[in-house]
């Protein structure tokens, strides 16, 4: 499946700066990653565990749905996983790999994972089954660089280059649009109803397919 999310999360976070003229424009997205580092650098600083909290709060679900499998060891790092109710996977610890997939697809061990983990290790090691992408010092890495502040523009070196002109604009009909057109199968803002496109109407006299209760044959008050 081919999202755009990140894009769309994007456009979302610089609508005030969008309609702004370029520089403008540039000026409000630079400030917002400025602070934006500084204060991602500052609230991972805080953190006492070695993951990142939202890592360590799914963890804790899964810790629940792991509690009711029995893990058996095969091997130094196989186990055979298994639930009371017919559920059965198999664990290797030393390749970090589950036949259920969901761990090496999240990089976060899964249910049967844990299981095997406590079975092998005891209860405290589970955060060092955990992708490195998710703890706490790879996090302070990505955001460890930081925009220095500028002066404005009263500050700046003048030019002798005349002045570029801004693009030619005409103005089109209607309130400019500031969200993206949403396509036929999505939910509308509302999050209840549904584009009515492409789906096939129903008659609510007759119940046949093709017409309204407007246009029914059997329907005696028709227009």
């Amino acid at each position: 499946m081919l999202v755009n999310n990140i894009c769309e999360s994007w456009n979302a976070s610089i609508m005030e700066a969008r309609d702004k003229p370029i520089i403008e424009c540039l000026e409000i997205i630079r400030k917002m990653i400025m602070a934006k580092l500084f204060e991602n650098r500052q609230k991972a600083a805080e953190w006492k565990s070695l993951i990142c909290p939202k890592i360590v709060r799914k963890l804790k679900q899964i810790e629940k749905a792991a509690s009711g499998y029995l893990a058996t060891q095969c091997d130094f790092f196989k186990f055979e996983v298994r639930h009371l109710y017919g559920d059965q996977q198999q664990v290797d610890l030393e390749r970090k790999q589950c036949s259920c997939r969901r761990w090496e697809l999240t990089g976060i061990p899964c249910k049967h994972a844990i299981c095997a983990i406590w079975k092998k290790f005891g209860k405290g090691g589970v955060f060092d089954f955990v992708h490195p992408c998710y703890s706490k010092e790879t996090y302070m890495k990505i955001y460890s660089a930081s925009i220095n502040p500028m002066a404005g523009p009263a500050e700046w070196p003048r030019c002798d280059t005349p002045p570029s002109l801004p693009p030619l604009y005409s103005a089109k009909v209607g309130r400019p649009k500031k969200l993206r057109t949403r396509s036929a199968a999505e939910l509308t803002q509302d999050g209840n109803r549904v584009s009515r496109n492409h789906i096939q109407l129903h008659c609510s006299v007759c119940r046949e397919a093709g017409h309204n209760a407007r246009k029914c044959p059997s329907n005696p008050n028709k227009s």
